[in-house]
């Protein structure tokens, strides 16, 4: 029965796989504190999921190994069984802990319990957990997983190395999966790529909720010891109860791209130069109409 448990709630909680397998390679007290959540749809279960390029395993990216270019409040709502994943944007620009920085700084800083006030702050939601994720443990999965499906409805094009993939299917291999998370040569930017890691994360659960039981058995431990490489202050452990009675989890992606309104680019000075930044158009560290836009859209 445990067994059983533990392997539904893989397929519920896909989204933060790496979180739960984390749980599962470190024996200690299962816990969870559930976020609080001020929002009208009572949901159940919220954490932030960081993705960072682990020490060693940055290749072009090695300069800055410990940065969280991916960053994504993930709120359960058991009630409507809906999996709002709300984006980040990597540059916003604020004052975390008393001190002005970009928000994907945060970890590298050691300013955990600050982001997590500041995520507060920016989306109304309560989060007192969090996973950080190497992008190494987001390849290891999908190759474990024989690779996933994702349909672009806009092609990716990579100016620099000059890899691109057209709009439409595609089955992607962890490598492949990992540079669609991290492209930003587009329009939007930030943006463009904070909805192709959604779409990343969905075919993962997809693939996972197609599996039988002992080709998830087999999954779990292929990959746990990659998982072990990630960092958490929490343990999914307890979070059985929320798969029990949980029906298909539906999807609501919520990115704070520039046709909101509610971002704008600036720059700040940094050493002889000036560094890229985004800052709320109400001001900086001004999150009132940003939240309340976040607040409307959860589901």
């Amino acid at each position: 029965m445990r067994i059983a448990k533990l392997l539904l709630l893989a397929v519920l909680l896909g989204s933060a796989g790496a979180a739960f397998l984390y749980s599962l390679s470190h024996s200690s007290v299962y816990y969870v504190v559930p976020g609080s959540s001020p929002t009208p749809t009572g949901s159940n279960l919220t954490f932030l999921v960081l993705g960072r390029t682990g020490a060693g395993e940055g290749g072009i990216w090695e300069g800055a190994p410990n940065l969280t270019d991916a960053i994504m409040l993930v709120d359960l709502n058991t009630g409507t069984g809906v999996l709002n994943l709300i984006s980040i944007p990597r540059d916003l620009y604020g004052t975390w802990g008393g001190s002005e920085y970009k928000i994907n700084e945060a970890f590298e800083r050691g300013k955990m319990s600050e982001l997590l006030g500041g995520i507060r702050e920016i989306t109304g939601i309560s989060a007192n957990n969090y996973v950080v994720v190497d992008l190494n443990t987001i390849s290891v999965i999908v190759n474990a997983l024989g690779g996933v499906d994702v349909d672009l409805p806009y092609p990716v094009i990579d100016k620099v190395s000059g890899y691109e993939l057209a709009a439409g299917e595609h089955r992607l291999d962890g490598a492949t999966a990992v540079w669609l998370m991290r492209n930003r040569y587009a329009s939007e930017g930030d943006f463009f790529r904070q909805d192709n890691q959604r779409l990343v994360i969905e075919a993962i659960i997809g693939k996972l909720r197609g599996m039988g039981v002992s080709q998830r058995i087999a999954f779990i431990i292929k990959v746990l010891p990659t998982t072990s490489k990630d960092v958490s202050n929490m343990n999914f452990g307890s979070l059985l109860g929320y798969a029990s009675d949980l029906g298909k989890i539906k999807f609501n992606g919520i990115t704070l791209g520039f046709a909101t309104g509610l971002l704008e680019s600036s720059s700040t000075p940094v050493g002889n130069g000036n560094m890229y930044i985004l800052i709320p158009t109400a001001g900086m560290n001004n999150y009132s109409e940003i939240r309340a836009y976040v607040q409307m859209h959860l589901q």
